[in-house]
């Protein structure tokens, strides 16, 4: 970045002007004066940039516990309200800013046995034993929906969770 930035030195930049440098490409989205916005300059030694990243790796984890089945003051399941709720919203976000982010949906839960002995359970080589509590039986469940998928705001992405 700071080779871009000596690269870039001497040069006049617009907002919206695409830059390249080995390979690595970029987008001047926003330009500052002293304090207001500007809508072009010219990159010098005392210019700071802002490098941020359009294309990040996301792993989104759901918990599904007993309260993602409970019903809210407004009467949605909370399950209901992550996926019509907080992913369309977050990615028509992203869309609104223009990014192209790759998303993971991880879905996980553990269920606890608190009835069986952990000889009952030896012949079930996936339910741990946690050592710092000898007591707790447990077996942990993890669900890959969706692998590094190109985010689309169209709802029917979200259709495969919510019949699970």
């Amino acid at each position: 970045m700071w080779r871009m930035k000596k690269s870039l030195h001497g040069l006049g930049v617009y907002r919206g002007k695409k830059v390249e440098f080995a390979g690595v490409r970029g987008q001047v989205k926003e330009l500052y004066g002293q304090v207001e916005k500007m809508s072009c300059g010219v990159v010098t030694e005392n210019t700071k940039l802002v490098f941020r990243s359009e294309s990040a790796k996301f792993f989104i984890y759901f918990q599904m516990s007993r309260e993602m089945w409970e019903f809210d003051e407004d009467g949605d399941l909370f399950y209901e309200k992550a996926l019509e709720g907080f992913l369309p919203e977050l990615f028509s976000n992203w869309s609104l800013i223009g990014v192209n982010h790759l998303v993971s949906i991880v879905l996980f839960t553990r269920v606890n046995f608190e009835d069986l002995s952990p000889e009952d359970l030896s012949s079930h080589p996936a339910i741990s034993v946690d050592n710092r509590f000898p007591f707790l039986l447990f077996f942990s469940f993890l669900l890959l929906f969706f692998f590094c998928f190109c985010f689309n705001p169209h709802p029917a992405r979200l259709i495969p969770l919510s019949t699970h």
